[in-house]
């Protein structure tokens, strides 16, 4: 059954990146159908092409987000990271990352060789460490970027263009976070005596200040066209 793209509660994944690993079926299958329903765009491996293919047909249904899958060996260091490289490019970042692999067989301790014990650790920990390490520098490009845009102007020069590129998102985030606390207490929190309430109403304000999205799109518009006015 695909549920509705419409949650209950807005967890604010809509349009974002989210990549899991070992997603053909599982646990990895069902975190990837949950982040499609919320609005993400959703990238999924594994090793076996065939239940890759069918998983991705599944969360095609899910949600209005794009599906990206491709045959991956968690245990191929090269390949995981030209994998997350190429969605970071191909959807246009990277904001979520589930990390899931398969564990090893079970079965009593004396029919196991050292082998199975080396094949269980890369799998179910260096995977893990392979996957994170790759996906960190994307991660940490907003932040990068702030940096950026802070040492441009502090040297004299033009910081515009990056500086609108990430100081609509913390107040966006504020945002969030209070739409959250106000869905947590219900409808007597957006009364106007409600804290809860007020302070939805201040980040807002604070939206509004520091520029909203569209705000920040006419600015880079601007820039980008070399010319103060933009269609």
């Amino acid at each position: 059954m695909v549920r509705s793209y419409a949650s209950s509660v807005e967890l604010g994944l809509r349009d974002r990146v989210a990549l899991v690993s070992g997603a053909s079926s599982g646990l990895g299958l069902a975190v990837a159908r949950e982040l499609a329903a919320e609005g993400a765009h959703v990238a999924i491996c594994a090793r076996e092409r065939e239940r890759l293919q069918r998983a991705a047909a599944q969360l095609q249904g899910c949600g209005p987000g794009r599906v990206h899958a491709a045959p991956v060996d968690l245990r191929d260091e090269a390949a995981v990271r030209g994998w997350v490289d190429h969605v970071a490019r191909e959807l246009g970042g990277l904001h979520v990352v589930v990390s899931n692999a398969g564990g090893p067989p079970g079965g009593p301790l004396v029919e196991r060789r050292l082998d199975d014990y080396r094949s269980a650790l890369e799998t179910s920990l260096l995977s893990h460490v392979g996957l994170v390490t790759a996906a960190l520098p994307h991660l940490r490009a907003a932040r990068l970027l702030a940096y950026e845009a802070l040492w441009l102007k502090d040297a004299g020069q033009p910081h515009s263009v990056p500086a609108n590129m990430v100081k609509w998102w913390a107040p966006r985030l504020a945002a969030d976070a209070a739409h959250q606390a106000l869905l947590t207490f219900g409808q007597h929190a957006w009364s106007n005596d409600s804290p809860q309430g007020q302070r939805m109403r201040d980040v807002m304000g604070l939206e509004i200040g520091d520029g909203t999205a569209q705000v920040t799109k006419l600015v880079l518009a601007r820039a980008l066209l070399g010319r103060e006015a933009a269609p």
